[in-house]
């Protein structure tokens, strides 16, 4: 009689490590925007940056081991391109990753202008679990955000700095100037003027 032997592995996932995890900022995640004068409170353009810190924790434990050296990888992305790795630049200061430590993301320019009220990052952390042998994917996000406040009147005043009238001798050309005024701030971002003439009819 003829006998054959085999083998198989039956693993149970529930043996695996839970995680959890967040990230932390170094200021308010809400940014207050004044048109009257173009700033941003707090603003993220000037030292100290706006700093996104991930921390990591295994469920049960209180240690955050987001630089113990099970972590594999560290990578942020901005919500809005979620396949494409966010890279050191004049907007955005990263290092490279190596084991044992956090690689926080710092924002280096006020981002949310314009139409842009809201903007998440993502970190997505690679973690190994020394007891089986899994790799284990993490990935938790932030939602950074701004608001409009203050509302000065806006005007447009005309001058002309050389007068408004010809005179003997005085030469031939006269100056108009317009400028948008916000409140008591000059507001010379993305303004452009059209001068028309108005004829008597």
């Amino acid at each position: 009689m003829a006998i054959s032997t085999g083998q198989f592995t039956i693993i149970d996932y529930n043996d695996a490590l839970s995680l959890t995890g967040f990230i932390s900022a170094n200021k308010a995640t809400t940014q207050i925007y004044n048109p009257d004068n173009g700033s941003f409170s707090p603003s993220w353009a000037t030292s100290p940056y706006m700093v996104l810190t991930p921390s990591l924790f295994i469920m049960g434990n209180a240690n955050d081991v987001i630089t113990n050296n099970n972590v594999q990888s560290i990578k942020w992305f901005d919500s809005e391109a979620p396949t494409t790795e966010l890279v050191n630049n004049t907007t955005y200061g990263l290092s490279t990753f190596t084991a044992g430590q956090n690689k926080p993301l710092t924002i280096k320019q006020n981002i949310l202008t314009g139409s842009k009220l809201t903007k998440t990052f993502i970190v997505k952390i690679t973690y190994k679990d020394s007891s089986t042998g899994l790799i284990l994917p993490y990935k938790t996000s932030i939602t950074l955000s701004r608001i409009t406040n203050g509302g000065g009147i806006t005007n447009v005043i005309v001058t002309s700095p050389n007068g408004n009238i010809f005179k003997n001798g005085g030469g031939n050309i006269l100056t108009a100037k317009a400028e948008l005024w916000r409140g008591s701030s000059l507001d010379e971002s993305n303004v452009t003027y059209q001068w028309y003439v108005q004829d008597s009819g």
